[in-house]
């Protein structure tokens, strides 16, 4: 069982339509056709995922995103295969189909860009941070506690928790102050 968090930006460009997948990419740059990306200038790739969430989605184990803007919060859950190699420098991608590429870190998601809530794809538009959560587990509700025990680790609130998990630069407290509870 491992947890991994990327942080992104949103962009203008954002389509969040494609009907088969979903991409977070470092690159900064958006055009329209991107239309599976829902977060741009990600601090990490698929390559510089912890090893161990890595090792366990090669295994097979399942994987469950959490998607957090400031005014919404989305989940998916998907499945890891002994194929990916999970290397590519540029980009994170999750995928409802069994293809394989080195940007795939998870396939048969049971979400593609397309699926993600409105919500949280219009704040992204407008330009809101995005936090993902990946956590692995043998099952979904074992990849699903991982995620939710991420959060009662620190117990603390979730300003606090996004700066201490991400280490992102820049990051101003009160941002996501409509997500604490």
């Amino acid at each position: 069982m491992a947890v991994d968090i990327i942080w992104a930006k949103g962009h203008p460009n954002i389509k969040a339509s494609h009907r088969s997948t979903l991409e977070i990419t470092k690159d900064s740059k958006l055009t329209p056709r991107g239309n599976c990306i829902i977060g741009v200038s990600a601090n990490k790739s698929a390559k510089e995922l912890s090893e161990s969430l890595k090792g366990e989605l090669r295994k097979g184990y399942h994987l469950v995103a959490l998607l957090i803007s400031s005014r919404d919060v989305d989940t998916l859950t998907a499945m890891g295969h002994p194929k990916l190699s999970i290397e590519d420098n540029t980009s994170i991608v999750i995928r409802k189909s069994g293809y394989i590429d080195d940007r795939t870190v998870a396939i048969y998601s049971n979400k593609a860009s397309r699926d993600i809530s409105r919500r949280l794809v219009n704040s992204l538009i407008e330009g809101d941070d995005l936090l993902v959560i990946l956590s692995t587990g043998k099952n979904i509700l074992e990849a699903l506690s991982q995620a939710i025990q991420a959060v009662r680790e620190y117990s603390m609130s979730l300003d606090k928790l996004i700066n201490k998990l991400a280490g992102r630069p820049g990051f101003e407290p009160g941002t996501y102050g409509s997500l604490q509870g």
